[in-house]
């Protein structure tokens, strides 16, 4: 099977983009950087993309949606690599204080511990709840809509991650000062951004932002990026 296709999404769940394995190119782990937190995992695209490029992770991927909870489990297992990525059933909201191991879906114990991540990626949704038209599906309103969700997810990147360790994030262009916000807030500093554009003569629509945990901000602005398709190779 040629990744992604074939990547199972539940009925009525929000459908992957480009943004997505976009996402898991930005940040390429070193051969030191070994776990890997996905948050908001949905059907598991971020987590087993990175899989597949690299063979000496682990993937965490959390989701507070127990159906996508479990596609992603099945994904995982239908592109090969189900050994090293752990699905858990979790709402980021309520994960301020860990001290045992979450289980994924098989009730197995995960390395969901406060500081145990070396990289943690977020796609989070990028609405807030009075922007655009809000789709019938609960589950993809869930994906699209949330007044806290950036303020969420960045907390729960800065209790996961250890020391100096790596956060990307993709969020649209237009709300880069209220991420740059949140993530100081949170102690994570920027320290590269890319912008995505949907052709080479539009402005920017979404920006990828690295984020280290507890380092000053050092900020570096690479090439832009240009959103062509929806292609990934490994």
């Amino acid at each position: 099977m040629s990744f992604p296709n074939g990547l199972f999404q539940p009925p009525g769940s929000f459908r992957f983009s480009a943004d997505a394995l976009h996402l898991a190119n930005f940040l390429q782990p070193t051969s030191k950087e070994r776990f890997l937190a996905d948050l908001g995992t949905g059907c598991g695209i971020v987590g087993i993309a990175a899989l597949l490029q690299h063979l000496h992770l682990t993937v965490v991927g959390l989701e507070r949606e127990k159906v996508l909870c479990d596609a992603a489990h099945r994904n995982a297992h239908a592109f090969g690599v189900g050994s090293r990525f752990f699905s858990a059933h979790c709402d980021l909201a309520h994960i301020s204080t860990i001290k045992t191991p979450l289980p994924d879906v098989n009730g197995e114990p995960t390395p969901v511990q406060a500081g145990a991540f070396d990289i943690v990626l977020a796609n989070p949704p990028y609405y807030k709840e009075e922007q655009g038209r809000r789709p019938q599906s609960a589950l993809r309103r869930s994906a699209l809509f949330d007044d806290t969700a950036l303020h969420i997810f960045c907390r729960a990147a800065a209790l996961l991650l250890k020391p100096k360790g790596r956060f990307g994030i993709i969020f649209p262009a237009a709300r880069l000062p209220e991420l740059f916000s949140t993530l100081s807030e949170h102690t994570l500093a920027p320290r590269r951004l890319r912008s995505i554009h949907t052709r080479v003569d539009k402005a920017a629509a979404t920006v990828l932002v690295e984020a280290r945990k507890g380092v000053k901000p050092d900020l570096r602005i690479e090439p832009p990026l240009y959103y062509l398709d929806n292609s990934f190779t490994v």
